[in-house]
């Protein structure tokens, strides 16, 4: 999913909101399983929202990144933005250290 809304803007340069329609309408297909723990409907509400990359508001789609459980480990302050909790990497070293 990340790559057809990457390649539609960037090759096609489909306006942003006629990606996520169309993201919407793909994951509605009847016989299309998208195996994944992603929210492409969370993901896509994220997108419309925020000026941040779909692959980022994918990855916060996660739901045990949407209810807190979890963390993603990042430098991208993209996802500071999307009310996820964010870890810089050098954080997680030093308590491994």
């Amino acid at each position: 999913m990340a790559e057809v809304a990457w390649v539609s803007m960037k090759t096609y340069g489909i306006p942003k909101d006629e990606v996520i329609d169309g993201l919407l309408w793909i994951t509605n297909l009847r016989y299309l399983v998208i195996e994944d723990s992603s929210d492409v409907h969370t993901a896509a509400r994220l997108y419309a929202a925020h000026n941040v990359k779909f692959i980022d508001a994918l990855i916060a789609s996660h739901p045990d990144l949407q209810g807190g459980s979890m963390a993603v480990i990042s430098y991208d302050k993209d996802f500071d933005k999307l009310g996820v909790r964010r870890v810089e990497p050098r954080e997680v070293v030093a308590k491994v250290t």
